[in-house]
């Protein structure tokens, strides 16, 4: 049996059990116990049982805001690397054209997974390439559109040129830049988020 080791040194934290007088105001209470109770760094408070945690907030009129939150986005807090850095690109790339992404398309009845359709497309060769071979209801498919939804390739593609078409042809451009073209373009994109910045802060 492994050795044993007795804490007889160790002191107890104390414990208190204030009157109802005496914890008429609890912060006064506790006041008036801290030199004692912080030699041991811990204490435990019972207070009298006629003690109620007041609710300070009137509750006929207490309300507080919920956010709507889909599944697709949940798993993106799983998820690492890839998705996290498209939504930030995606955002950043938006912000430098004076847009902010305060309402996400809804598609089908739920929230559109942009960064799903960016991959399916450009993993076809992109807008043009899908177009050219008439992919779109294709694409629906690929999507888990609903049965319900009419016309869904083209409200897809039609997705896609508005929320989508602007940030595919910045992706192909970086990637056809040098470094140094690379480098040019991060600084005027950063110089034009700075000047909305400054345009948003003056309103």
């Amino acid at each position: 049996m492994g050795k044993k080791y007795r804490l007889s040194a160790v002191k107890e934290a104390p414990v208190y059990h204030p009157t109802e007088d005496e914890f008429a105001d609890p912060l006064r209470y506790i006041a008036s116990i801290r030199a004692e109770a912080e030699e041991f760094g811990i204490c435990r408070i019972v207070p009298p049982s006629s003690f109620k945690v007041p609710f300070n907030q009137d509750a006929a009129s207490f309300s507080f805001k919920t956010r709507v939150q889909t599944v697709n986005e949940l798993q993106l807090r799983l998820k690492k690397g890839k998705n996290r850095s498209f939504r930030t690109e995606y955002a950043d790339f938006m912000q430098s054209r004076g847009q902010s992404v305060t309402r996400w398309p809804v598609f089908g009845g739920k929230k559109l997974d942009l960064q799903a359709l960016y991959d399916n497309v450009t993993q076809r060769g992109g807008f043009d390439a899908v177009c050219r071979a008439k992919g779109w209801r294709d694409m629906a498919r690929v999507m888990d559109t609903p049965a319900t939804v009419t016309s869904a390739a083209m409200a897809l593609r039609a997705l896609y040129q508005k929320w989508l078409l602007d940030f595919e042809q910045h992706k192909a451009r970086q990637e056809n830049l040098s470094p140094a073209g690379k480098a040019k373009e991060a600084a005027q994109t950063k110089k034009e988020q700075e000047r909305l910045a400054r345009e948003e802060k003056s309103k």
